[in-house]
């Protein structure tokens, strides 16, 4: 019974500003909800999100830049922007791809099925990566730092990643 309190909805979900409260000052509504992304670790997020509003605290948690992930097998994981929305809004891009067969890591662990796609623009920022592979869940997260620090290719390209492993295949991306 949102309207006898006042809280503004439409059929997507109750409507909130940037931290989260409704048009009810001092109600706020996170998660599902809302209608935004429908995960677990968003709504833990948008919750500190309007704690820390509501404690008069500010934050950088960047809401576009929430990693997901399918555990099927093999794992499917993304953050950031897709090839597609990246040519909706007319930005020059090149995409940089290795493949898990190429991944000595991937050969040795019998799990060679996947690919690594970074979405670059021209000045060299990152704004999507989408693994499919082996643990691909645990590897997008070292691209959502890079993101969510405002970092580059470049600086991803100067990060040592340890041999053999898995994470090797993000590097691959950028040396093909």
């Amino acid at each position: 019974n949102l309207e006898a309190v006042g809280v503004d909805y439409t059929r997507k979900g109750i409507t909130v500003n940037e931290r989260f409260e409704t048009s009810v000052p001092g109600i706020y509504a996170i998660g599902d909800v809302t209608g935004g992304i429908m995960l677990a670790h968003a709504a833990t997020y948008q919750g500190l999100h309007a704690l820390n509003g509501i404690c008069g605290l500010d934050d950088s948690i960047r809401f576009d830049l929430i990693p997901a992930a399918v555990f099927t097998m093999p794992e499917v994981a993304t953050v950031g922007m897709t090839e597609e929305q990246c040519k909706e809004q007319n930005l020059d891009v090149r995409c940089l791809k290795s493949f898990y067969r190429a991944n000595g890591k991937a050969v040795s662990m019998d799990e060679t099925d996947g690919y690594c796609k970074l979405i670059v623009s021209e000045s060299g920022a990152i704004l999507g990566a989408h693994l499919m592979g082996a643990h691909a869940s645990d590897l997008i997260h070292e691209i959502a730092v890079i993101m969510n620090l405002n970092g580059n290719l470049e600086q991803l390209q100067n990060v040592i990643h340890a041999h053999p492993t898995l994470s090797e295949v993000l590097q691959s991306s950028f040396h093909n």
